[in-house]
């Protein structure tokens, strides 16, 4: 897990891609968009593996400033690949609320990078108690 030591160096951290919500046979499905360099790079080392995704949120949250951060780290396992997603949660909620209803995340290229497929890499998420977690402290910090 990576260590965030200032808010300079959170500022720096934040996933610049962006997110979006999919609607996936019926279903809301949270999607990271990353640079297609990225996904080319994640499906590279997933072809022909079988894969497991170990995926843990890390809440970042001053007690005493309203924001709320959290951290998707995404180990690759049999991939040698780690993975880290730094999203403000406050503006967010209905992402993560899209991630614990679905136990889904999904993962594709900005729409910018003019991808011509219609792949998306999808990872099942068997921890919803901490997606939960997360969701309750992000709830706690909204404006009443």
């Amino acid at each position: 897990m990576r260590r965030i030591s200032s808010e300079e160096e959170l500022l720096n951290c934040l996933h610049k891609e962006g997110i979006t919500i999919l609607n996936y046979e019926g279903s809301k499905v949270p999607c990271i968009y990353v640079t297609l360099r990225k996904y080319e790079e994640i499906l590279g080392r997933a072809f022909g593996k079988k894969m497991a995704v170990d995926t843990i949120l890390n809440i970042i949250n001053n007690p005493e400033k309203p924001d709320v951060f959290v951290d998707i780290y995404m180990n690759f396992l049999n991939a040698g690949l780690e993975q880290y997603f730094l999203l403000p949660a406050n503006d967010n909620l209905e992402f993560f609320e899209a991630m614990a209803n679905s136990a889904m995340i999904a993962i594709t290229p900005d729409p910018s990078s003019n991808f011509g497929g219609q792949n998306i890499f999808m990872v099942q998420l068997p921890k919803i108690n901490a997606i939960e977690n997360a969701i309750s402290i992000i709830k706690s910090k909204l404006p009443r």
